[in-house]
């Protein structure tokens, strides 16, 4: 008995490609802009002495721990799409 292992062609694997890109576009910008917020509250804080700067902190750290929950999603979802798998909404 023999087995045949399809693979996908050159032009299967750019529409799967270009499909997966596109759908990246907004999850790359809201990755952007979540990085430059955490940069940004990061740049800002020093050691909390007051009411104002427990909150700068508070910030940053919430900016931070965003930013990888969305990397992590982001790495996972870009994976699938290139595997062909539908990107999730």
């Amino acid at each position: 008995m023999s087995s045949i292992i399809d693979f996908q062609s050159a032009a299967d694997r750019a529409a799967a490609h270009a499909k997966a890109f596109v759908h990246m576009e907004g999850d790359v910008c809201d990755l952007e802009r979540m990085a430059h917020i955490a940069l940004a509250q990061i740049q800002d804080c020093s050691v909390p002495d007051d009411d104002h700067g427990c909150r700068e902190l508070e910030l940053a750290v919430f900016a931070v721990a965003q930013l990888t929950i969305m990397a992590k999603a982001f790495r996972k979802n870009y994976e699938a799409a290139y595997r062909g798998q539908e990107w999730p909404e």
